[in-house]
């Protein structure tokens, strides 16, 4: 396992997170009725109804991510998966560790993210798919973000426009509202650091309770994370607590017979 380029710790008993990173397969994948124990009825339904072999696979692999993670590093076998009333996937009363977790699939890669104490949101985006940012500026970007990407050499714009739109998605991920508060109203700043500057009292009434992070994990595959922690704390960097592993598939799905190789 090795440590992420940006570690995410509570100043408050140094609770740490981690992200687990599963890449898509070539092959087919398994049958969703074989895997009772990662997806429940209503996943498989989901699942069933998908066309596309990708869309089929990133949800299972979340799935997957999520139940070996829990069992290898939190100790939890059976999790209790609960949702909120904003739809929101989340272990029932936060599990004996009130452990919180956020699922994010893009292109090739699909994302765990998991803390203790605190809500995560995590986002993944291919840079390369927001070639046509100019077309969606306005749907999340407010006038200040706007301003300081046209400040940039055009080389460097998509990359910042991916930056600011990850960061959103996570923020309002961490939140539990999801696209349900307009992008615009959360308010980023990429540099020096990136920072919340800026969102609605139904995310947080202080801006100082969330920490962002922003990496590219693989070369054009950009991750945010946002955590938000309880009143009265704030997360802090720590180069030693930020866990980062990239889970094959063969331990994922053992023994299935499956050639999962990629070229």
């Amino acid at each position: 396992m090795k440590r992420g380029p940006a570690a995410l710790t509570n100043k408050q008993g140094g609770r740490s997170t981690r992200l687990a990173f599963a890449r898509l397969p070539d092959g087919p994948p398994p049958d969703p009725d074989s895997l009772p124990l990662i997806l429940g009825t209503s996943e498989r339904a989901r699942i069933a109804g998908l066309r596309q072999t990708a869309d089929k696979w990133r949800l299972i692999l979340g799935r997957a991510l999520l139940h070996h993670t829990l069992a290898r590093h939190y100790g939890i076998d059976r999790p209790a998966i609960a949702i909120t009333e904003r739809g929101r996937p989340c272990l029932h009363e936060g599990g004996p560790l009130a452990l919180d977790f956020n699922i994010s699939p893009a292109g090739s890669w699909v994302v765990c993210a998991f803390a203790k104490r605190a809500a995560i949101g995590v986002d993944i985006t291919d840079i390369g798919e927001l070639a046509d940012w100019p077309e969606l500026a306005y749907h999340f970007l407010n006038v200040r973000e706007l301003a300081f990407i046209m400040g940039l050499s055009p080389e460097r714009r998509t990359r910042a426009a991916a930056g600011f739109w990850t960061l959103k998605e996570a923020v309002l991920k961490s939140s539990g509202y999801g696209l349900e508060i307009d992008p615009r109203l959360i308010g980023v700043a990429l540099e020096p650091r990136p920072s919340l500057v800026a969102c609605p009292g139904d995310v947080t009434a202080d801006l100082d309770a969330v920490r962002l992070e922003s990496f590219e994990h693989a070369a054009g595959s950009l991750i945010a994370i946002a955590i938000l922690a309880d009143a009265g704390q704030q997360p802090a960097a720590d180069p030693e607590a930020h866990d980062i592993e990239v889970v094959p598939l063969d331990v994922l799905f053992p023994d299935r017979g499956y050639d999962y190789s990629r070229p």
